[in-house]
């Protein structure tokens, strides 16, 4: 609230401007959900209240969708009193930290243990989920320790994105072996 002095147009504006916004100094956010804006910043000189424009660096990482942005807003004063009567500038900042994860498997597997009679050679479904891309592809491999019971089958399931980031899940099969 300004003083009512200013409220009837006969304010004296003071020598010390003030941001008025406080924002989170650092942010993390994902490169494909979140929209990077930088907020809306108001300052004040006791009588007056105004945006503060902020001037923005972006800092994209080599081979990467993961990127720094620099926000900084530097305040300057309606009636010009910043930097003069011995004033220095005033800085606010805020980094946002975009970064794109890997895709991300919807189901936790555990090893396992079967009889002979009970394996299967299905394999289970997997799906994964990229916060860019949505659902990727998936490939599958498997290794077999021998064709006669009983042996161990390693699974692995890879899902990359349109970036190429990838993940792997594995599962390992026991076959006859007694527990």
């Amino acid at each position: 609230m300004l003083p009512a002095l200013c409220q009837i147009g006969n304010c004296i504006p003071s020598p010390k401007e003030r941001f008025l916004t406080d924002i989170p100094t650092k942010l993390h956010v994902s490169a494909c959900t979140q929209r990077v804006k930088p907020p809306t910043v108001r300052a004040t000189n006791g009588c007056d209240v105004w945006d503060v424009t902020p001037q923005t660096d972006i800092v994209t990482k080599e081979n990467s969708k993961n990127a720094t942005i620099y926000h900084t807003w530097t305040l300057n004063s309606a009636h010009g009193s910043i930097g003069a009567g011995g004033q220095e500038n005033l800085f606010l900042s805020q980094v946002v930290e975009v970064i794109d994860e890997p895709p991300k498997f919807q189901t936790d597997l555990s090893d396992i243990s079967v009889t002979c009679e009970a394996f299967t050679t299905t394999p289970p479904e997997m799906d994964a989920i990229d916060d860019c891309d949505g659902d990727v592809p998936i490939q599958y491999s498997e290794m077999k320790s021998s064709s006669n019971c009983p042996f161990v089958v390693y699974r692995q399931w890879s899902a990359e994105d349109s970036f190429g980031q990838v993940s792997n899940i594995h599962q390992l099969v026991r076959v006859g072996f007694s527990n």
